[in-house]
């Protein structure tokens, strides 16, 4: 089984982008060992962006100011897509 959630934002990836329907769904798929996903892209100007594709598991939300969020500094380099 396979679960993946693709969001893509300019900056940092809110927690709050993801439903709480979509984030059981990934727990559910993560818990019972099978792959989960968040894809994310960063976009960076024109037609310019990193793209990740990031265990559910391991996503290393932070929080910053009141809300958790992720960016592409927080990112592994073995996450990286490269197209």
């Amino acid at each position: 089984m396979l679960a993946v959630e693709a969001k893509s934002t300019k900056g940092r990836l809110m927690r709050s982008a993801i439903q709480p329907k979509q984030a059981e769904q990934l727990d559910a798929v993560a818990k019972v060992g099978h792959a989960a996903y968040l894809l994310v892209e960063f976009r960076i100007g024109d037609n310019r962006y990193n793209r990740f594709a990031v265990p559910w598991q391991l996503v290393p939300w932070r929080k910053l100011k009141s809300a958790l969020s992720i960016g592409p500094t927080d990112m592994r380099l073995e996450w990286l897509i490269i197209p």
